[in-house]
């Protein structure tokens, strides 16, 4: 397949025309796309022949040979994130050598722990700062080749507006599972998709969590998801990558509900059912607690408590680094989303990103906003 695909020097979806192996159902997505090319002119064809990541092949890469330390200790994790993918067919391998007829680029493994304490295997292809994968593709997602759409991603502020203007409004919730290994990546980019682990080597057939665009492109799908629902049903639905929240009416929400998931299962489009938020007047949505009875959005309980242990221990620092700025930054803007007046009191944290000067001092005027923050949380 690989070789196919590069007959051309084009991405595959325009060049070539190699199709590539998914669950997606293409005949169903096909049947939509008048509904879909209006705003992404190329997606069912990156759906039918791969999504192409946006690598520079010129660039110079670096990348190490070994994993890193988290991953070496924590090896249950990976050898379950191989497992699993072998037998979805996302992961091909294992091969003893190099497979392909062009040099490959195996980026780290890392095992990073979530909030909730899940833990889970990334392909680390950032790693080295130079050098790295994800050097090679543009931070712009417009630069990226195939990408012609134009698109933000949903916030709290739209959520709000589609419940204030549907009359006895109820809410549901859809995740979908393991999202960016259901998407398939462009043979072209399997050289740069490689993980390598117990002497052995496996090449990646979908979006790696860890590759800089595979964002843009699940969210290209999700978009397009809610595009066609949108159309059929006259139903607000909105989604963040792999997270889908629907708000109607209660009196249709039954169907809607069921009319959703057949639009899913006829997409080939696998969701976690055990993740479902039935519809309801109360339920939560990227992290925020919506209300539709009394009308008020609410953080709850646990996020307020992590988020009170980051901004306690930020007091007793001195100094900072860039990704610990920026997580904090993250921390207080999703707050911002139901605390309009705590959006002021990040300024000083945007400062220091403005900067670009790391490890950045932490000033007496940031200790303070983050003391008002604390203040109020309690």
């Amino acid at each position: 397949m690989y070789q196919n695909a590069c007959a051309s020097d084009l991405p595959n979806y325009c060049g070539a025309k190699v199709p590539v192996q998914s669950k997606l159902n293409i005949p169903a997505w096909r049947k939509y796309e008048d509904i879909i090319r209006p705003k992404d002119e190329t997606l069912v064809d990156q759906l039918e022949f791969g999504f192409t990541m946006g690598i520079n092949y010129d660039a110079e890469f670096n990348v190490p040979t070994t994993n890193h330390l988290t991953a070496r200790k924590e090896f249950e994790v990976i050898d379950a994130f191989i497992i699993k993918h072998y037998e979805q067919n996302s992961l091909l391998g294992p091969y003893k050598c190099n497979p392909l007829p062009v040099e490959i680029f195996p980026s780290p493994m890392q095992v990073v722990t979530s909030a909730s304490g899940k833990k889970r295997a990334v392909l680390d292809m950032s790693y080295p700062a130079t050098g790295s994968v994800n050097s090679a593709i543009p931070k712009v997602w417009t630069d990226i080749h195939g990408f012609t759409g134009h698109f933000s991603l949903p916030t709290h502020d739209n959520v709000c507006h589609a419940i204030i203007n549907t009359p006895n409004p109820v809410m549901f919730i859809t995740d979908l599972r393991g999202y960016y290994m259901q998407i398939p990546s462009d043979p072209k980019d399997i050289p740069y998709l490689v993980i390598s682990w117990r002497g052995a080597v496996y090449l990646h057939r979908r979006l790696p969590f860890g590759c800089r665009s595979s964002c843009l492109q699940a969210q290209r799908v999700t978009d397009a998801i809610c595009l066609i629902f949108t159309r059929l049903q006259k139903t607000y639905v909105d989604g963040y990558v792999d997270d889908f929240v629907t708000v109607v009416t209660l009196i249709r929400s039954a169907c809607a509900y069921a009319a959703f998931h057949r639009l899913l299962h006829e997409l080939g489009c696998e969701r976690s059912e055990e993740k479902d938020q039935l519809p309801d007047f109360i339920r939560i949505f990227l992290g925020l607690q919506y209300n539709l009875i009394d009308m008020v959005m609410t953080i709850p309980d646990d996020k307020v408590a992590r988020v009170v242990t980051t901004l306690t221990e930020w007091l007793t620092r001195d100094a900072c680094s860039k990704s610990q700025v920026q997580s904090l930054l993250g921390h207080l803007n999703h707050l911002s989303a139901v605390i309009h007046a705590g959006r002021p009191f990040t300024c000083h944290i945007l400062d220091i990103l403005k900067a670009g000067t790391f490890p950045a001092v932490i000033s007496p005027e940031l200790k303070a906003d983050i003391s008002t923050w604390l203040a109020y949380l309690h």
